[in-house]
């Protein structure tokens, strides 16, 4: 049994990809591990009840402008985005736990937390890097933004006693090439949300959008999509809009479209996913893995996307990955595409049990702490 400092950017629940992945791996942890939490909360997020029930400490810290604003002050050389979880008085307590609790391990998850890491020298530590912070903001070309992004990311990964790990083995390319770092590539954990799910007894006729449309690049993928795309379809394919926080202009834009939709928030999203007949994903920014991808296999659903939709997903899954470059292709691919059920099934097994390697609780277990 290990003795664990569990830190984490946001509340470990199941609002986002992100939390979910987090909210499953203390999970695991906790069944044979004593763990404290420290968490960061700006949206009013629940803690997971089993979580809360079976970590040793909680501490669950609000977030608003004005923390991020100083954060910023009392770290001026650190790109934004790194601390605007940080606060001195918060370094200092997780300072004085590490040197009286003794931890074997500090778990580090996502990138704004990875800063508190420089304020425990000598003690173990594993970064959960979710995204490559620089591949985003290469992206949004903004030269300067970029340049100081990775000063920030290449001091915050060179901390002593850390070990990196991220979610594939594209972003442990990008972490080599560009800051001469080794790193460790660990996988999604499925939830059973979708392990439980039955087959569905046929494919229905419909194409599904899903994801959190209050997040810019996915509102942008859905627009692209109905300015671009949608226009030039010989026939209206039905399609369901999945997930909350689609803007007013959007769902003005939808309700026009006698075809399209808005299904909004719903509890079990992949009963969509198993049935549809492909995932569509225009994504033209982000950065590392998209979950949505990963939950779509795992949903034996095929999808329609972006060589940024697809990046850091193994190739085994080529069967269910069709990119498109422009609007035309889109249209060929949506009028076309149709999966056998046996590849379906076939790929969805295969991705669930990829995800069932336990590689960073198996790497906490066989490697002994530097104390």
């Amino acid at each position: 049994m290990k003795k664990i400092l569990f830190v984490s950017a946001f509340v470990p629940c199941d609002k986002t990809a992100g939390q979910n992945y987090t909210r499953l791996l203390l999970t695991d942890l906790l069944k044979s591990n004593t763990v404290d939490l420290i968490c960061f909360d700006a949206a009013h997020h629940q803690l997971d009840l089993y979580c809360k029930s079976m970590c040793r400490k909680i501490k669950v810290y609000s977030i608003n402008n004005i923390n991020r604003m100083l954060g910023c002050i009392q770290l001026p050389f650190f790109y934004p985005f790194f601390v605007s979880r940080f606060n001195i008085f918060i370094a200092y307590k997780l300072y004085k736990m590490v040197h009286q609790e003794k931890y074997d391990w500090v778990y580090l998850d996502f990138s704004q937390s990875f800063v508190y890491g420089l304020f425990l020298h000598n003690t173990p530590k594993i970064l959960m890097c979710h995204d490559v912070i620089s591949q985003y903001y290469l992206r949004k070309k903004s030269i300067l933004n970029y340049k100081w992004v990775l000063r920030t990311e290449k001091r915050i990964f060179s901390q002593n006693n850390v070990t990196l790990f991220s979610f594939s083995e594209k972003d442990r390319a990008i972490i080599v090439k560009q800051y001469g770092l080794s790193s460790l590539v660990t996988s999604f954990y499925i939830c059973d949300s979708i392990i439980n799910l039955p087959y569905p007894a046929k494919v229905e006729n419909w194409f599904t959008f899903y994801g959190a449309w209050n997040r810019l690049e996915n509102e942008e993928s859905l627009s692209f999509f109905l300015d671009e795309i949608y226009p030039l379809l010989d026939v209206k394919i039905l399609i369901k809009v999945v997930g909350g926080g689609l803007s007013n202009d959007l769902q003005e834009k939808i309700k026009r479209e006698a075809n399209i939709d808005y299904v909004g928030f719903v509890d079990n999203p992949y009963e969509y996913l198993s049935k549809s007949k492909a995932l569509i994903a225009p994504l033209k920014k982000g950065a590392g893995v998209k979950v949505k991808v990963v939950e779509a296999i795992a949903c034996g659903c095929p999808i329609i996307g972006t060589d940024v939709a697809f990046e850091g997903i193994s190739e085994k899954f080529s069967d269910m990955m069709f990119c498109a470059h422009s609007p035309l292709e889109y249209k060929s691919i949506i009028e076309s595409i149709n999966v056998s059920f046996g590849k379906r099934q076939y790929n969805r097994d295969l991705m669930i049990s990829h995800s069932r390697d336990k590689v960073i609780i198996e790497y906490m277990n066989k490697n002994k702490s530097y104390k």
